[in-house]
């Protein structure tokens, strides 16, 4: 007894295990060097929180806090962050990870004598300002203008929940062109709750705006092709894709609060997800193409996964029995009382009801394979999980 005491004494942090400090929860990422990521800040910290650059277990080990994860301080009321000297960018194993710092009441970024990022007009950005990193929420002014020089890309979910941001102002010249080592990833205009309209400035490249929406030129720089974002507070009711908009991107419609209506007649083809948290979008209009399938008020792709169905206040959905799995993200913000998943169903994909206000999912007849956090979000209280499902992630 006394060695097996001992032993989890010793053994009481592990790789990816948990560490309590105060408020803090954090996740050790590397055990072998003793490093660690904030994982989650409890809900009700508020004020200042500046994040230390070391901590201990409870045994006395000490770990270099090196990270962010996402979202950890999203749930907060948080109005500023410091961020230790340790910190490292997110082109480092165990460093800040994009749409960490999301957080609606955040006011400010300041650092502690650190040395891979910098703070620019309040906004945070990599060293030598190559990466916009993230945007404080609740940052005053309601407009911001991208800086033209350096700049090379903006990660994802940067502006994610800003608050007051209606404008925002894409610089001329090359701005858009990601090179391989800094790629610009999908998501980096999601979830900007509070904006109305896009501006280019006249000589960019690769971006284009067509009555606030912003689009991406085709190869010759002289047409736009793809649906980059749709403003979040943009008014109308109805959206329709012009003939020469052929694809969407990602998050490209996130938190729209006005659109009931979006005609995608000329769209050949998305990845998902590309309609997200838009709870008053009753209908999407489409025509089946080489990639999309367009079927009751409902968007499949080519093998007639399940891509999107918009949300409808209650009621019951049942998947039809011609769809064999549900994409990811497929039911996302869905607002259904219930979902009836067919027997033909052979997955349900990774967050395929991610944040949805479903009520009860009813998996009876289902036999197949259920991925990664699914359920992320949702507002079930009980899952009945049948004997057939053969693997859940």
């Amino acid at each position: 007894v006394l060695l097996t005491t001992c032993l989890c004494q010793l053994h009481a942090t592990s790789k990816n295990g948990f560490i309590r400090v105060d408020n803090i929860i954090y996740q050790v990422t590397d055990l072998d060097k003793a490093i660690a990521s904030v994982y989650r800040v409890d809900p009700d910290v508020t004020g200042t929180l500046t994040v230390p650059s070391t901590i201990k277990d409870a045994s006395g080990t000490e770990f270099t806090v090196t990270g962010l994860a996402k979202g950890c301080i999203l749930n907060t009321q948080i109005t500023k962050i410091v961020l230790p000297s340790t910190l490292l960018d997110d082109t480092k194993a165990g460093g800040f990870q994009y749409g960490s710092l999301a957080c609606p009441t955040l006011k400010e970024i300041a650092l502690d004598g650190n040395t891979d990022f910098k703070v620019v007009d309040g906004v945070l950005f990599n060293a030598n300002g190559h990466r916009l990193e993230a945007y404080p929420a609740n940052r005053p002014g309601n407009s911001y203008a991208l800086p033209s020089k350096d700049l090379v890309a903006v990660m994802p979910f940067a502006f994610a929940e800003a608050q007051n941001l209606e404008t925002l102002t894409i610089p001329t010249g090359d701005f858009g062109q990601w090179n391989t080592e800094e790629k610009e990833s999908k998501g980096c205009w999601a979830y900007i709750s509070s904006l109305k309209n896009y501006v280019v400035e006249e000589g960019n490249k690769y971006y284009s705006v067509r009555d606030g929406v912003l689009y991406k030129k085709d190869a010759y720089g002289k047409s736009a092709y793809l649906l980059v974002s749709y403003p979040a507070k943009k008014t109308g009711k109805t959206y329709t894709a012009d003939a020469d908009i052929i694809t969407v991107e990602p998050y490209a419609f996130s938190e729209v609060s006005d659109l009931e209506e979006i005609n995608f007649s000329s769209i050949e083809y998305w990845i998902q997800p590309v309609i997200m948290n838009c709870m008053n979008v009753k209908k999407v209009t489409a025509k089946d193409s080489r990639y999309l399938k367009y079927k009751e008020n409902a968007i499949f792709n080519e093998a007639y996964l399940l891509y999107y169905t918009p949300s409808v206040s209650g009621g019951t959905y049942t998947v039809p029995d011609y769809v064999k799995g549900i994409y990811p993200y497929g039911l996302s913000y869905a607002n259904f009382d219930k979902v009836v998943i067919p027997k033909t169903l052979n997955f349900i994909g990774d967050h395929a009801c991610l944040n949805a206000n479903i009520k009860e999912i009813d998996l009876s007849q289902f036999v197949g394979t259920i991925w990664a956090q699914t359920f992320m979000g949702t507002k079930l209280e009980k899952v009945e999980l049948p004997a057939a499902v053969d693997n859940i992630y």
